[in-house]
């Protein structure tokens, strides 16, 4: 055997030692993932995030990790760090309209109505199953732009795709009383609620949006469902 020849196998020898341990790592990764997701869904946030911390080092292309980190962080109200996670998470996503609707959920939060509507919309755009979108961007228009045409629209574009919603006669309501030319809604910080406002006894709307903590693959079809929220989010109207 030539000295060439003895190069050659090393070489394939050391390729495959070299492929074996690739395959060994992301192995490991994905079983780390599937106990860091495990954990997620029994809220224990804390060795969930440690998990999902050792995937994205050595798998820094993994996005289902970042947006479970994200997840955690928007249960956690540390909504810019959830941000940053989930901006991470939609440019390494090949179906990134969850990231795009947590992100439109986070800007409610934060008060910021135009990026919550960019997002929302292009959440649907993306992802035309995410129809919670719609209801999204109709509690944008009413509770933080305070403006009744749009949401009228959003919402009864909301009703026609979703007639099963179990809050339909209540949004129904709502836009019945909007649509009204007399109707003036509330000014952020008014003594009349919007519930009052709306007729609606002090009960807030609820329709279905996703929520990071349901596991059921629902609209998702991965990782996340739905589940019934208010529409002032259990928030003062006042506070926001």
């Amino acid at each position: 055997m030539n000295m060439f020849t003895k190069r050659y196998y090393i070489f394939i020898f050391l390729t495959i030692i070299y492929i074996n341990n690739i395959y060994s790592q992301q192995s490991g990764n994905e079983d780390d993932f599937k106990k860091a997701e495990i954990y997620f869904f029994q809220n224990k946030y804390g060795a969930s995030k440690q998990l999902l911390l050792q995937v994205i080092k050595t798998s820094p292309s993994h996005p289902k990790a970042f947006s479970y980190l994200g997840d955690i962080s928007l249960v956690s109200e540390r909504y810019d760090e959830a941000l940053q996670y989930y901006q991470i998470a939609k440019d390494l996503s090949a179906n990134p309209g969850a990231e795009f609707f947590r992100m439109g959920q986070i800007y409610i939060k934060l008060k910021k109505p135009d990026e919550a509507i960019k997002a929302f919309q292009t959440a649907v755009e993306l992802n035309s199953s995410l129809k919670q979108s719609y209801f999204q961007l109709g509690y944008v228009w009413l509770v933080l732009k305070r403006e009744k045409q749009h949401t009228i629209e959003y919402w009864q574009k909301y009703l026609d795709i979703a007639p099963q919603d179990p809050q339909y006669e209540d949004i129904k309501r709502a836009i019945a009383l909007l649509s009204e030319e007399d109707f003036v809604i509330p000014d952020i910080g008014s003594d009349v609620s919007l519930e009052e406002a709306l007729m609606l006894g002090g009960k807030a709307i609820e329709a279905e949006r996703a929520n990071a903590k349901d596991k059921t693959a629902g609209n998702e079809k991965e990782k996340t469902s739905n589940r019934t929220e208010g529409l002032l989010d259990k928030a003062p109207v006042d506070d926001l």
